[in-house]
This record gives C-alpha cells, sequence and structure tokens, in this order.
C-alpha cells in the first residue's frame, strides 16, 4: 500500500481512474518537475469545469510523450497492484508514463486558461 494513501491499492485505482474520467478532454500541461523524488505534476483544464485537476505522479521510471496536449482521454491501469506500480497514457495523444505513485486533486483556488 502507498505511503501517501489509507485505501488499499484497488481502491486507490479505483479513485484515481474515477477522477480521471470525470476530466476528460481537458487541456494537459506539465505543471512542475521534481529530480530529487522524480516527481511530475500535471495540470489539467476544463472550461466547463471550475479550477484544475492536478495529477501528482512520483517515482517516475519512464516518460515519454508530449509535455501539453488538448483533448486528453487518460487511462489508469496498475502493473502490479502488490507493488503499486502504475501506467498513466493517453494513446490517442501519445503520452505514457510509468510511476510508483499517483495521485488526483482538484484546486479550486487555481485557474488556468486553456493551452
Amino acid at each position: 500500500m502507498s505511503e501517501f494513501s489509507k485505501d488499499n491499492p484497488e481502491t486507490h485505482l479505483q479513485k484515481q481512474q474515477k477522477m480521471l474520467k470525470r476530466w476528460s478532454n481537458g487541456s494537459v500541461h506539465l505543471w512542475g518537475y521534481g529530480h530529487s523524488h522524480r516527481m511530475m505534476t500535471f495540470s489539467v483544464y476544463c472550461k466547463n469545469k471550475k479550477g484544475l485537476l492536478l495529477i501528482a505522479c512520483g517515482d517516475v521510471q519512464h516518460y515519454c510523450g508530449p509535455i501539453e496536449m488538448t483533448d486528453c482521454s487518460f487511462e489508469l491501469s496498475s502493473i502490479d497492484p502488490e507493488e503499486t506500480e502504475y501506467t498513466l497514457s493517453d494513446p490517442q495523444n501519445g503520452f505514457k508514463l510509468t510511476c510508483g505513485y499517483i495521485n488526483t486533486n482538484v484546486r479550486h483556488d487555481i485557474e488556468m486558461p486553456p493551452i
């Protein structure tokens, strides 16, 4: 189980999948990168929603794709539920990321125009 989540890995995965689906068709931007923990954070903006969805990915092992994209349609899967290893992808945009931790958070105090 992730040290950041009190949910079991399957419940955590389902919650993240549900949130990503809610924010489909948004514009995505690489929000930040921290090399010390191999952290990547992406923001998702949807014109019909207030705020931003932030997607925090920790222990990033592999990343391939654009740093900005539109009309996102993320898919999240677990490579190994026991080890909490995830793949976040958006095939139509050529995006694929493998990480050891993922968490989504809606920030209503931040607004960002589309890309």
